[in-house]
């Protein structure tokens, strides 16, 4: 079949003659991105201009346009999102599990620390005991001593 003969509106787009065309009019789009599109019979449709602008096409699958490379093009960036929101699950998971690793730590240095105060309450009383008997025995010389002169 000739080139010529095929309707040019309708393999880009939209014909306005539709079957009142005296050009041939296919339907089926072209599957190979990597045909000649001047030498191809099949459609090769424009992308379709309110799609791009609005995400949205009064026409919805009827559009003689494409929505297909917006709809790739979505889908595209709702993959990046969920990898995206993957890495950062992940990276919420490492945090978890450095924050206990945290919390044990400073559970080992709480009990460490109430140990060593124990330590030192401990060895506080034994020091006031000790000062209180060195006072006593200090003031039973100062005693003794008062008393020999």
């Amino acid at each position: 079949m000739g080139q010529d003969n095929i309707c040019q509106f309708n393999k880009y787009g939209f014909c306005k003659f539709q079957k009142n065309c005296f050009r041939k009019h296919e339907d089926l789009k072209c599957k190979n991105g990597q045909c000649e599109i001047q030498k191809c019979h099949l459609r090769h449709p424009k992308n379709c201009r309110y799609f791009a602008i609005y995400k949205n096409c009064k026409f919805g699958e009827f559009c003689k346009f494409s929505h297909e490379a917006f709809e790739n093009q979505e889908k595209e960036q709702i993959n990046d999102i969920r990898k995206s929101l993957e890495e950062i699950r992940n990276q919420i998971i490492e945090k978890e599990r450095e924050i206990k690793i945290k919390d044990d730590e400073i559970e080992t240095l709480n009990k460490q620390l109430q140990s060593r105060v124990k330590d030192v309450e401990k060895n506080n009383k034994t020091l006031e005991e000790n000062f209180h008997q060195l006072k006593m025995d200090n003031e039973s010389i100062k005693d003794m001593l008062n008393t020999a002169m």
